[in-house]
């Protein structure tokens, strides 16, 4: 954790392959750690990309089709990362394939 001033703290967390990504409860343990932030006052900024499967025909615009399907379909990085929802600010843009 290091500080980026005007009351800005930049953190890097890092979870493994099996470990639960819990990012309030991992900021949570560097409060006890002795650094002077609150967790609570936290704001998560996130980007979230929505797919649209570009217009045309052929067994390309299928696989568009089914990528867009499961993009849509998966968990978002808020839920992944437990973080608390009335916390969270999601910046989007659509991709077309």
């Amino acid at each position: 954790m290091h500080e980026l001033g005007e009351d800005f703290l930049q953190v890097l967390l890092k979870f493994g392959f099996l470990e639960l990504a819990d990012v309030p409860k991992a900021l949570e343990e560097c409060t006890l750690a002795g650094f002077g932030f609150d967790p609570t006052d936290a704001t998560y900024f996130l980007g979230k990309e929505t797919v649209v499967p570009s217009e045309g025909r052929g067994i390309r615009t299928l696989a568009d089709r089914l990528f867009a399907f499961m993009q849509r379909n998966a968990t978002s990085a808020a839920k992944f990362f437990h973080l608390p929802p009335e916390d969270v600010m999601e910046v989007g843009v659509q991709v077309e394939l």
